[in-house]
């Protein structure tokens, strides 16, 4: 037997838009699993799958989904990213970033996210209350970013702000309303052009005199003989901003208000900093920083024995 908090007696549609599953989405996830597994929402036009099995199913699926969708959201914003490409487009212009970001070639900038974690942490007043989110996640992302592309440190803030708007431009709550061309959209779009027109003359420049940084790495990188376009560059770092600013700073937010609810689990860490991965990868499992994922149906599969029409 199952006991749910929300109770019985409200529709699930009623409950997922409710503050009580924003606060806490656990009881209403796991009633899903038991109960409707594959859910059609009315109100996002999309079919919901909460069972681990149907989605590593759906996401190793590459003949029925597409990314696609991402076109309507993120490309908006960005235009035409490695994220809405399938097949072996994406696989290409995954091969000519990915390689920067894992392994030894990654290590380089250690020191970056050490110095910078370091810098806001001075910052921190002696004594009262820190925001944590405000004044050290939010802005770690930001800070190592601007470092790994060999921008102007001074211009922290300025990244920053690009950073809350393009993700202000991206709300879901938007997307649910068929608002996609919201004010915030539009903010959106200006902030990602006006980071597009500071990094152009840079790229540019990188072409010809190349230095030991991360925009250097991807002007001159390819795979199969493509290199990225101006355009796909100025997209990939808006990109790069946003996706990795947004699911580092959440990532480290979520890891802190776990810790912090669970003392006993906080006091752990805090004996024995060998325990902080551990911490983050339950906290991965637990509370991720994104807690789902688009695709777009091109035929009709079936999960859990509910099939989704193309």
């Amino acid at each position: 037997m199952y006991v749910f908090g929300m109770g019985e007696s409200h529709n699930i549609d009623e409950l997922l838009y409710s503050e009580t599953h924003y606060a806490d989405p656990y009881p209403l996830w796991e009633r899903m699993r038991h109960e409707a597994p594959v859910f059609y929402d009315k109100r996002l036009n999309a079919w919901l799958l909460t069972r681990y099995e149907d989605c590593v199913d759906a996401f190793s699926n590459h003949t029925d989904f597409s990314n696609q969708l991402y076109s309507k959201t993120l490309g908006v914003v960005f235009g035409p990213t490695m994220l809405d490409k399938d097949g072996h487009e994406h696989v290409v212009q995954r091969r000519i970033v990915a390689p920067e970001f894992v392994g030894k070639r990654f290590e380089p900038y250690y020191e970056a996210i050490d110095r910078n974690a370091r810098n806001l942490i001075d910052n921190f007043p002696n004594s009262g209350v820190v925001d944590l989110v405000n004044a050290f996640t939010t802005r770690l992302p930001v800070n190592v970013i601007v470092d790994m592309l060999g921008m102007d440190q001074s211009d922290h803030d300025r990244f920053h702000q690009w950073y809350t708007t393009m993700m202000a431009g991206l709300s879901v709550k938007d997307l649910l309303e068929s608002q996609f061309s919201s004010e915030k959209q539009n903010l959106g779009v200006l902030a990602h052009q006006e980071l597009s027109e500071y990094v152009a003359p840079i790229i540019e420049d990188r072409k010809s005199c190349p230095v030991n940084d991360l925009i250097s790495k991807i002007v001159h990188a390819e795979a199969e003989g493509q290199k990225l376009t101006l355009t796909e560059i100025q997209a990939f770092i808006s990109l790069l901003l946003v996706a990795g600013g947004e699911t580092t700073d959440k990532g480290i937010a979520n890891m802190w208000t776990q810790l912090l609810l669970n003392p006993d689990q906080l006091d752990a860490v805090l004996d024995d900093h060998e325990l902080f991965d551990a911490a983050f990868s339950e906290m991965m499992r637990h509370s991720p920083p994104v807690p789902g994922q688009l695709r777009y149906s091109i035929n009709e599969v079936t999960f859990s024995g509910v099939t989704i029409p193309a």
